[in-house]
Parts: structure tokens; sequence; C-alpha cells
């Protein structure tokens, strides 16, 4: 069976156009590709340029964009009058700070995670991997009980017991355990990141509805620098305290962070 690469598809859709724009005879194949470029005007500058027509088919037919929809132009002035938009939302620069910490409190460890495990077993980086890929597990465990835990918790109680498994997890590894043990540990941690993380996204959609992608960026921008700043934190720690010490701290203060985010920035009960 033919399987056309990507270059195939874009020199194909680019052929296609061009050949229709110069009027000139098409295959019985491009007539619908044609007719389809006839429905997206809005690509036909990405199909004159290979280099940008892959990409413009991919959204139009895996993201199916409205049609007839004016969107506004790329602008510094706009960015920034969406910005203060979304901060003129009381609650956002609490639920930004507060993501700026769960960055920083849940990544802090990973950096570490081959070090750790060469010092007490003697394993390499493909150990350190799968243990570190055993976040990815429990975050796929959450999504498919997503609907279960916002329905039977809430939002309230998922943060809460968000830092308590994330704290567990965490806490666990402090020990010195067979190193394929951490894979589970560090499960538990991904299933409890995503309880805490998704109340807090779910509150960042609502901050600014007229300007919801730009809250949304600046939300991923916090999160991201309290991750980056997170190894930094642990590094420190584990300089004066030492390596288990510090892992204990920083779980005792993750389990404290999901206890109090409630307290700090109360969720309505009506979302989620």
């Amino acid at each position: 069976m033919f399987q056309p690469s990507q270059h195939d598809v874009r020199r194909f859709f680019c052929e296609a156009y061009r050949l229709q724009r110069d009027g000139l005879p098409l295959t019985p194949m491009q007539m619908p590709a044609a007719d389809w470029i006839n429905q997206h005007p809005e690509y036909h500058d990405d199909l004159a340029d290979e280099a940008a027509a892959l990409a413009a088919v991919l959204v139009a037919l895996v993201l199916k964009p409205r049609r007839n929809v004016t969107r506004a132009r790329l602008s510094v002035a706009g960015a920034l009058a969406n910005y203060r938009i979304v901060f003129a939302n009381p609650r956002t620069k609490l639920l930004y700070g507060l993501v700026v910490i769960e960055g920083l409190l849940l990544f802090g460890i990973p950096a570490y995670v081959a070090a750790i495990l060469f010092a007490r077993s003697g394993v390499g980086p493909a150990e350190a991997g799968l243990v570190i890929a055993g976040m990815g597990f429990g975050c796929l465990v959450y999504g498919l009980m997503t609907r279960i835990l916002v329905e039977r918790l809430g939002p309230t109680l998922m943060t809460r017991l968000g830092g308590v498994v994330c704290a567990i997890g965490l806490s666990l590894f402090a020990f010195d355990w067979v190193w394929w043990s951490a894979i589970p540990l560090f499960a538990l941690q991904g299933f409890g990141f995503f309880l805490l993380h998704g109340t807090f996204q779910a509150q960042a959609t609502e901050l600014a509805p007229a300007a919801r992608g730009s809250a949304m960026a600046l939300f991923a921008c916090c999160f991201f620098l309290g991750q980056a700043t997170g190894p930094l934190a642990m590094g420190a720690a584990m300089s004066v305290l030492g390596t288990p010490i510090a892992i204990l701290a920083f779980a005792i203060a993750i389990a404290l962070f999901g206890y109090l985010t409630p307290r700090i920035l109360p969720v309505p009960r009506s979302r989620t």
C-alpha cells in the first residue's frame, strides 16, 4: 500500500494549488484537493511556499479551524491589552504565584534522579529515565480517572489529596530502596501532580474569557519558571541539609502546599 511521507503530502498540495492558480489541467486525484484549497483561501499564501504548506495542511485537517472568523493580527499592543485584561482579575496574581511554587516543589527532584540512583545502586541513565517516566504513567492514570475524581472529590479535595500523594511518593524516595522501586514512587508523584495541576489549569482558563489564550500563555510561563527554578532550590537544599533530609523537606512542603492552597485561593464549588 502506498504510504506518502510528509514531504509527499506537502508537494501534492503545493502542486495542486500551483496548477489551479495557473489554470492548468488537474488530475482526478488533485481535483478534491483543489476544491479543499478553494474553501480555505487563508492558506493560499502558505501553499505557495512548500516549507509552510505542511503545517497549514495539518492545522486545517487536524484542528479544523472555523471558517469566516475574523482573527486579530498579532501585535505588541494587542498582547499588552490582553495582559491587562488578564491581570484585571484579582485572582490572577495569586494563581500564577501558586503555580510557580508548584513547579518549584514538584520538579526540583527529577534533575538529580540519575545521580542519586547511581550513588545508591550504581545504575545508569537508562534506569533513571525509566524512573522519571513513572511520572508519565501516573499522569496517564489520572487522565483515565479524571471524570470520576472531579465528580466524587471536587477541586478542593483534589488539591489536598494531590499534595498528600506527591508527598508520599517523594518522601519514600528519600530512602535507599532497590532502584526499580522508585518507578511506582514517581508514578505516585505524577498522579498527585495532576490532581494539583488540573485544578490550577481549570481556574486559569476562567481568569479572562475574553483573553483566554493570553491567560493560558502566562500560566504556562509561570509554571515553567517554577519548574526551571526547582532544581536550583533542590540543589541548594541538598548541599546544606544532605540529600535525604532535603527530599523530605520538599515532601513536607508539598503536603502543606496542597493543604493550604484551597484556603489561599478558594475554588468556586460550581467549577472544576
